[in-house]
């Protein structure tokens, strides 16, 4: 399974399932009660490997992200400990997230960030993929007041690490903007060209008017807006701690 957002869903299925919220057998899935809702009331339902987009996979990070107040503590053995964590104090909070650029084509872009009690960064996307075999698994309810502080301080610093990405983006906008203009410019300089002013020339003027500030409204970097969706959190912790 090369598809990243295939190895979301992977990851999102062994965790549910290490938590007692299903089980597979094959291509197949059996959902528990909770989980059934979410699916139309179907109890079992076959995995769509084809696609990271379908039904299946859709669901199943709704019922992660919305319908449950609860995240899963994985503790890993001290010699499994992802060495892209060594200066990380645990626990550690990972979030999986998809990051939703609103430019003229809308970019959506997978982001793994990770929280610990002393700041926030981003992670490599496939953070504990290699560590599956490894993982200890205890669901846990996490108090509302740590979950809001915790994402509180991923909203107020996630702005920040996203903003190399960010400005290739406005860069993008800013040079698709700047040739959209000219184009504009050249053809009705040609229309206008050796015109007397008349009622067409200005209705001519009128209408490269608009399209002008269409251009602007829809392509200008400053109207970049950024959302961030949260579809899987996890709290690692090392088995001594």
């Amino acid at each position: 399974m090369d598809n990243t957002p295939l190895q979301y869903g992977k990851h999102l299925l062994c965790s549910l399932e290490a938590a007692g919220q299903l089980s597979c057998a094959d291509d197949q899935v059996s959902l528990g009660e909770s989980l059934q809702p979410w699916f139309l009331g179907e109890k079992t339902v076959t995995l769509p490997w084809s696609s990271p987009q379908a039904f299946f996979w859709q669901r199943l990070c709704r019922a992660v992200s919305e319908a449950e107040s609860t995240f899963f503590r994985f503790s890993l053995p001290p010699g499994s400990w992802p060495a892209e964590l060594d200066d990380w104090r645990a626990p550690v909070w990972i979030f999986w997230t998809v990051v939703h650029f609103e430019a003229p084509r809308l970019v959506e872009e997978a982001v793994a960030f990770a929280v610990d009690d002393r700041r926030v960064g981003r992670v490599p996307l496939d953070i504990l993929m290699n560590e599956l075999d490894h993982l200890n698994a205890d669901k846990f309810h996490v108090p509302e007041e740590a979950f809001e502080a915790v994402l509180s301080r991923l909203r107020e610093d996630g702005p920040a690490l996203l903003s190399e990405r960010t400005a290739e983006v406005r860069a993008e906008m800013a040079a698709t903007l700047a040739t959209e203009l000219e184009r504009i410019r050249v053809y009705y300089e040609s229309l206008l060209r050796n015109r007397a002013v008349t009622e067409e020339t200005r209705f001519l003027l009128q209408e490269r008017d608009q399209l002008v500030r269409e251009h602007h409204r829809r392509l200008s970097p400053e109207g970049l807006r950024i959302h961030v969706r949260v579809q899987f959190g996890a709290v690692l912790t090392r088995k001594d701690a």
